[in-house]
């Protein structure tokens, strides 16, 4: 019938070598889905600090507009007895904000002007769960007309 046959030494160090290439060849494709579920899992944390940090940008960029409006309505305040022209004035610099201006003195005296505004907490996901900040910012400058 059948005889076995022994396979010689070279036939059995291919075989070897082909058994160790398919081992190596399973470990690397473990550890590239090890790592690709590892990136699965943090990637949406990266992308709540982002998000996070996007708001935190937001809201500074609206505190430097503000004090820019604040300054621009110091600057009126200083020039003009008109509210309205004061309150437009801060409004050119950053629309939605409320004023409260102090009483006018006479020329040389100082008049104080204040600022607030809401910032609006807008950014997907993570602006629904942080509150929408009320910022005041003040000048006070000597009248000159």
């Amino acid at each position: 019938m059948f005889e076995s046959v022994d396979p010689s030494p070279s036939e059995k160090l291919v075989g070897r070598e082909c058994r160790e290439k398919r081992r190596s060849m399973a470990r690397s494709l473990g550890q590239t889905g090890q790592s690709t579920v590892e990136f699965v899992l943090v990637l949406p944390l990266v992308i709540i600090v982002l998000l996070c940090t996007l708001q935190v940008v937001s809201v500074v960029r609206t505190r430097l507009l503000l004090e820019q409006a604040v300054h621009e309505a110091a600057r009126a305040a200083a020039l003009s007895p008109n509210q309205a022209t004061v309150l437009e004035a801060a409004r050119r610099a950053l629309p939605g904000v409320d004023l409260e201006l102090g009483r006018r003195p006479e020329i040389g005296g100082a008049i104080s002007v204040v600022l607030r505004v809401k910032v609006h907490t807008d950014i997907p996901v993570v602006g629904p769960l942080l509150p929408d900040p009320m910022m005041r910012a003040r000048a006070v400058v000597r009248v000159e007309r």
